[in-house]
């Protein structure tokens, strides 16, 4: 498994419209929407677990990095959590 960051998301974004955009990648397990943390932006991210590898996650977030969803440019990362 895997989970990847994508940051600057247009406030109308979907669950199911992530799916379409990211389903074809791998399996999407989850998605946890919600508000940037940083108060002085208005941005969205959503944070999604994928079922692939970190290699193919990896892959994946440079592909698609800088994709432009509904006027916004998105930027996409690996989260790497230590356990």
């Amino acid at each position: 498994m895997a989970t990847i960051i994508i940051r600057n998301l247009p406030d109308r974004i979907t669950e199911d419209r992530l799916r379409e955009l990211f389903g074809g990648e791998g399996l999407v397990k989850e998605i946890d929407i919600r508000d940037d943390p940083n108060p002085n932006t208005a941005d969205r991210q959503a944070i999604l677990t994928l079922e692939m590898s970190a290699y193919e996650a990896e892959q994946l977030a440079k592909r698609y990095h800088g994709m432009v969803i509904d006027g916004h440019d998105v930027r996409i990362a690996v989260t790497h959590f230590m356990g």
